[in-house]
């Protein structure tokens, strides 16, 4: 489940749906149902963070205001960062599901973040179905997910993944395998995929350090040597001396070779996908 930041009333709440006709009814910290628009769910998923989410805000209110001042009219829209936190007759009002929505209320009020999608809607009379569509967009996934499904029949159709780009790293003795290697890791509903190619040449070296001990000398070396490297061999070539009673006691020398695999990487996309969620048939 992804999230987005949203502020947090230092004391109690207040039903703050103008739909609800209660008197703005005080809600206790921790308790109260949470209404997640669709809309805002558009919004917040390109604006997760409320600094990014104000931003954003802010210069669309700016434009809007400038584009009315231009045309000799006024601009006197208002916009929501956050959820409506609503009592219970409001949420009954909205047909909530009421167990969904307490749970984000207080998942928000503890940790000041909110399910990014739209509060479920209860249909206790409906029998319903969920499935999931994949597609190239979002815009696709819908699409196909119309084609099947009369559009009369879905209650919900939300975006649960935006098509996205990622990469298959995989290591390898030689360049064959870890190009075969970075293929394999690639998701079989994967599209767009790129040639595989090597981005690390292997790579091998030897350095010396010196250490009261092998494992003192392999702690050593670790500590220093670059990320994902491979211990070859480990050589004293200098015995360490004891000394006596502390006196004389010296290091020995020890030789470490290394090496690096070959790495080779893949750039593909991910698909979108929405899950819809439609009445069932009887």
């Amino acid at each position: 489940m992804e999230y987005f930041e949203c502020d947090v009333p230092s004391d109690d709440g207040l039903c703050s749906d103008n739909a609800c006709p209660c008197p703005e009814v005080v809600i206790p910290r921790g308790t109260g149902y949470l209404y997640i628009e669709q809309s805002l769910v558009n919004f917040r998923r390109q604006y997760p963070t409320l600094v990014s989410a104000r931003r954003a805000m802010q210069q669309t209110q700016e434009q809007m205001h400038a584009d009315a001042a231009s045309s000799g009219g006024t601009f006197t829209g208002f916009y929501r960062l956050g959820p409506i936190l609503v009592c219970e007759q409001g949420a009954k009002l909205r047909n909530l599901d009421l167990r969904v929505a307490a749970a984000d209320a207080k998942c928000w009020w503890q940790t000041g973040r909110v399910p990014l999608r739209a509060t479920p809607i209860s249909l206790p009379s409906i029998k319903t179905e969920s499935r999931t569509f994949k597609g190239e967009s979002a815009q696709e996934a819908k699409e196909a997910a119309k084609a099947e499904i009369p559009e009369d029949q879905i209650i919900s159709l939300d975006v649960t993944r935006d098509a996205k780009e990622d990469t298959a790293k995989a290591e390898g003795k030689n360049s064959s395998e870890a190009i075969e290697q970075a293929k394999a890791r690639v998701p079989s509903e994967a599209f767009d995929v790129g040639d595989a190619k090597i981005i690390r040449d292997r790579r091998s070296g030897v350095v010396e350090v010196s250490a009261y001990s092998e494992n003192e000398a392999l702690v050593a070396w670790k500590s220093s040597a670059p990320k994902d490297v491979y211990l070859e061999n480990l050589q004293c070539t200098l015995e360490p001396k004891k000394g006596f009673l502390g006196l004389g006691k010296k290091k020995g020398t020890w030789k470490v070779n290394w090496s690096l695999a070959f790495l080779a990487s893949v750039s593909f996309k991910m698909p979108a996908e929405v899950t819809v969620r439609f009445k069932a048939k009887k």
